[in-house]
């Protein structure tokens, strides 16, 4: 168990999810874009539109965000 989830499972920190993308099994560095956004928004897109959604979506700011 990491470290992270031991506090968070002990309340030192607030709840967050985990995502663990592993640089051997993609093939393209910017698929990780595509999985990242996947993750955040349950939508599958390209790599390219993935970026402009995780920029759009990471300088909006919004208070009920989670913690990822």
């Amino acid at each position: 168990m990491t470290a992270l989830r031991q506090r968070a499972e002990n309340k030192e920190i607030k709840p967050f999810r985990f995502l663990e993308v592993n640089g051997m099994k993609i093939t393209d560095p910017a698929q990780s874009f595509s999985i990242l956004w996947e993750f955040i928004s349950g939508n599958r897109s390209s790599p390219k539109q993935a970026l402009a959604a995780l920029e759009n979506h990471f300088k909006t700011p919004s208070l009920g965000r989670d913690t990822w």
